[in-house]
């Protein structure tokens, strides 16, 4: 629409709709990215899955690992623990416990990880720590003097 714009006298009846009909349609797309992002998150802090369209992945991934550190903040804070300082984006490794058996993974460091069974404690890499808990397959451990 906007190319087509482009080709048409500004002052026309024709463009001067068509420009009304682009500025209606960028409302609405940004509307429903808008109703998107937001059932993402609120479905990411009930600790549940909505279906995502691939362009909408990195958000269901950045909103649920920011849900998670949300819900641990709020844990930390009504326990007394003093609340972590803000996670930072990239991590070496996490502490997990596994929730549920899983098998063996290659993880971001090319190493072979597993296979695991439920209960299972083991240090992973940041990035498939974070998939995995995303998945609801493990669980992150803290100590309580880990501010970080």
């Amino acid at each position: 629409m906007k190319e087509a714009q482009r080709n048409l006298d500004q002052r026309s009846l024709k463009a001067i709709l068509l420009d009304e009909e682009t500025k209606r349609i960028e409302r609405l797309a940004i509307e429903l990215i808008d109703r998107r992002l937001s059932k993402i998150w609120r479905t990411s802090q009930a600790n549940t899955h909505v279906t995502a369209h691939a362009s909408e992945k990195w958000a269901q991934e950045e909103l649920s690992t920011l849900a998670r550190h949300y819900r641990k903040f709020k844990e930390d804070t009504v326990q007394g623990i003093e609340p972590s300082n803000s996670p930072e984006k990239k991590k070496d490794n996490l502490l997990l416990r596994f929730v549920k058996d899983m098998p063996s993974i290659i993880g971001v460091d090319l190493k072979t990880h597993g296979p695991f069974t439920k209960e299972d404690i083991a240090v992973l890499p940041y990035e498939n720590a974070e998939s995995l808990i995303r998945q609801g397959t493990a669980v992150e451990i803290r100590s309580h003097g880990d501010n970080g």
